[in-house]
């Protein structure tokens, strides 16, 4: 059996915020230190992701490695990408106008600059539409994160999109920008 023990929250609560009659009192019981900061930021990038934790140390890399350490606005959904597809609104795992919501409340906090979207392979979400060999399960990805693009696109968000397959051997770029290096005059 498990126990757990509570204790009464004592700070005493003006009129107009107590508890309604025969409700019981709010128990609270602190179980962590850690100070937070209490300053607004900006955030370095909003990534949108599935739940899937089998990828979520691999995506925290890729953050650091994309000098994305500062601040991380991060938007977790089971499915990922698969969310912002609307091909059939009967599908519960679609709703792109929520996290498309979800996406522009970021950038109205705290403007990042990037929104980075992951997809992962097998995906449970796709459930069998998602094929399972490596080199087909990546190019289903690839046209997924297009279209996903897109409909970020298609709602004005201003920021840059980068799209990421999450795949078991690593983490791909999908159309990845340009990227020019100007050599040093002497």
């Amino acid at each position: 059996m498990i126990c757990l023990s509570v204790v009464l929250f004592s700070r005493v609560l003006p009129k107009s915020v107590r508890k309604p009659k025969g409700q019981k009192k709010v128990r609270v019981q602190k179980i962590f230190d850690y100070p937070s900061s209490m300053g607004h930021y900006d955030a370095d990038v909003c990534t949108f992701r599935c739940f899937d934790d089998r990828f979520t140390r691999a995506t925290e890399e890729l953050e650091r490695a994309q000098g994305w350490t500062h601040h991380v606005d991060r938007i977790v959904r089971p499915g990922g990408a698969k969310r912002l597809i609307c091909d059939d609104p009967s599908d519960p795992t679609i709703d792109a106008a929520s996290c498309l919501d979800d996406m522009q409340l970021s950038v109205k906090l705290h403007h990042p600059k990037v929104i980075a979207i992951f997809l992962h392979q097998e995906c449970g979400a796709y459930g069998d539409a998602m094929p399972k060999e490596h080199d087909k399960a990546l190019e289903f990805i690839a046209v997924e994160l297009r279209r996903a693009r897109e409909t970020i696109e298609e709602s004005g968000l201003p920021c840059r999109i980068r799209t990421f397959a999450a795949m078991f051997d690593g983490i791909r770029e999908i159309d990845p920008p340009f990227h020019t290096v100007t050599a040093r005059s002497n």
